[in-house]
């Protein structure tokens, strides 16, 4: 499989996180891969701020899809969630507070061995 065909999910998992949200968002968007090789999950562990809003409301150049468990259930069922939401070979789990570098993918696909099966 070259680099070209691989595709990822990017699966953010946040609480409360609408005062850094659109940051992360911003800084994902600016990724250099093509458009079909990226969706972006945002798994909202119950968070009672305007954090679905600022995902739902933010334009993207990837498909994204958004979950919000009823309550705050902790990182492992909202892992556990986004990892049942992905659809694409590999997963990329970020914090809704990091900002990623425009050429993070790159590195990851050039460092990487090889997908999930």
């Amino acid at each position: 499989m070259n680099n070209q065909e691989i595709k990822i999910s990017i699966v953010i998992i946040g609480y409360n996180t609408e005062s850094y949200l659109s940051e992360t968002l911003n800084a994902i968007d600016k990724l250099k891969v093509h458009q079909e090789n990226i969706e972006v999950i945002y798994v909202d562990d119950g968070s009672n701020d305007k954090s679905c809003d600022i995902f739902n409301s933010t334009t993207l150049s990837y498909r994204k899809k958004m979950f919000k468990l009823k309550e705050n259930s902790g990182r492992v069922v909202a892992r556990s969630k986004g990892i049942e939401l992905a659809e694409y070979d590999w997963i990329l789990f970020l914090n809704s507070n990091i900002v990623v570098s425009q050429n993070l993918i790159t590195c990851l696909l050039y460092t990487s061995p090889s997908p999930r099966d």
